[in-house]
């Protein structure tokens, strides 16, 4: 696959999940129930809007890496947006396991539903489900960056030189007294 190519994929990757952590964001900020607020919609809705603009950011580093991957490759610039989207997959991926499905964090939106009932519950099933629907996404985009990693590796590799030395068969010496005999025959 062309470096280009991967960096096309990646960029897609990236627009489907930043698609879903907009939906995501929509579903915990704008559709929770609006009696009775709670500071678990706020902190949930300060992380979904993290994650959406980091996937911004990745899917525009991924944009800006097919440019440079683009006839003629310019490296330097594919590298360095290439780094800049694997930074922000990193960010987001730390996040959303960390402020949105680690146990507690689904233990606590669990509970808000459980106890307050009724809109709560809904909400707190739809958040849910809306959070599944990241998983995906997420793995779509490692695993674009994975290919573009490969890619740059083969492109970078192809550019260097390879020089072996190997010595094939064996070196024969003569005594001082051949040598000087073969060099008076010589003439």
């Amino acid at each position: 696959m062309a470096l280009e190519r991967s960096f096309e994929e990646l960029a897609a990757a990236y627009r489907r999940l930043a698609e879903v952590l907009a939906e995501l964001r929509l579903n915990v900020v704008e559709d929770h129930p609006l009696w009775d607020e709670s500071l678990l919609v706020d902190s949930y809705g300060d992380a979904t809007t993290q994650l959406e603009g980091l996937s911004q950011e990745g899917a525009v580093a991924a944009a800006e890496g097919t440019l440079a991957a683009a006839y003629p490759v310019d490296v330097e610039h594919a590298r360095r947006d290439l780094a800049n989207a694997q930074r922000a997959h990193n960010a987001i991926a730390r996040a959303f396991a960390a402020e949105l499905t680690s146990y507690s964090r689904l233990d606590q939106l669990i509970g808000l539903g459980r106890e307050r009932g009724g809109e709560w519950a809904v909400w707190t099933a739809v958040v849910r489900e809306s959070l599944q629907r990241c998983t995906s996404p997420l793995v779509e985009v490692a695993d674009a960056l994975f290919r573009c990693w490969q890619e740059m590796v083969e492109r970078v590799g192809l550019g260097s030189i390879s020089v072996q030395n190997r010595v094939i068969g064996q070196e024969i010496t003569l005594p001082a007294a051949e040598v000087k005999e073969t060099s008076e025959h010589v003439v």
